[in-house]
């Protein structure tokens, strides 16, 4: 195969992937970073979140709470919040229409990336 095709196909590779990864981070922004601030930093920040576990951060995110870590990046069946919204248990009183549930769902299994500061 001539080299340049190899390195076209390679150059290709490497927008998709970084597409990719943006369109994550978009997701995070544009999606799962309001669902947390509308349906779960009432319960899930401050001093004393329920449960133990902050939604606001990055780093009460991946310490979890405690029923253990609360994300499984790429996994959405291990993870614990995706058990317990799937379920209905959380949030609730209001449990995520399914639209949510989808969001939620595809950014865990894009990775579950957290995208800036803390949420308020």
């Amino acid at each position: 195969m001539p080299v340049s095709l190899v390195k076209g196909g390679l150059c290709v590779a490497m927008l998709v992937l970084a597409s990719a990864v943006a369109d994550a981070a978009d997701s995070f922004t544009d999606e799962i970073a309001p669902l947390f601030i509308r349906r779960c930093l009432e319960c899930h920040s401050g001093p004393s979140p329920e449960g133990g576990l902050r939604l606001n951060d990055a780093a009460g995110l991946m310490a979890g709470g405690e029923s253990g870590p609360a994300v499984i990046p790429s996994a959405p069946e291990d993870s614990l919040l995706w058990q317990r919204v799937t379920s209905d248990e959380m949030p609730p009183e209001h449990p995520l229409p399914p639209e949510e549930k989808e969001q939620l769902a595809r950014w865990i299994a894009d990775g579950g990336r957290w995208q800036g500061g803390p949420l308020d």
